[in-house]
């Protein structure tokens, strides 16, 4: 896999390259967390988390043709909830985050846009959660594609 983007939601040139916005929101904040996976890494970060509304941002250095793999640590202490997603304004299939630790509460979810609905050098993505009374939240995100062999 190669790493083609990378987003640092609480960084304001990070924001602006990546034109990441939360738009809609009845709660928006900014967090710091020191927490531990559950192979008892612990971790210390910064990211956004939001309630309602939706998260906007582009990933740069894309390669048409090849799947997308969106990878951002979250804390999973709340989780159980399903966003809609968008992806250069096509639906995709929904995100789903099943089940929640508050003990080991960062987590790196994936999502992967497939290839067929990657045309552009530029990604555009939208999610929505749909799931009421859940915050969403983001520290950092990585954005990724196969690397082509032989």
């Amino acid at each position: 896999m190669l790493l083609i983007d990378a987003i640092n939601p609480i960084d304001p040139d990070s924001e602006r390259a990546h034109n990441l916005r939360i738009t809609g929101e009845r709660d928006k904040y900014r967090t710091r967390q020191k927490l531990k996976y559950p192979d008892g890494v612990i971790v210390e970060s910064a990211g956004v988390a939001f309630e309602g509304g939706q998260i906007e941002y582009e990933l740069k250095n894309v390669e048409p043709g090849k799947d997308v793999y969106i990878v951002w640590r979250m804390d999973y202490a709340h989780g159980d909830w399903e966003a809609e997603v968008e992806a250069n304004d096509r639906r995709q299939a929904n995100c789903i985050c099943a089940g929640s630790d508050r003990k080991a509460r960062w987590r790196n979810w994936v999502y992967v846009v497939p290839a067929e609905h990657v045309r552009e050098v530029t990604l555009r993505m939208k999610i929505k959660p749909v799931t009421a009374g859940r915050d969403s939240n983001m520290f950092e995100l990585w954005a990724y594609q196969p690397v082509k062999r032989g």
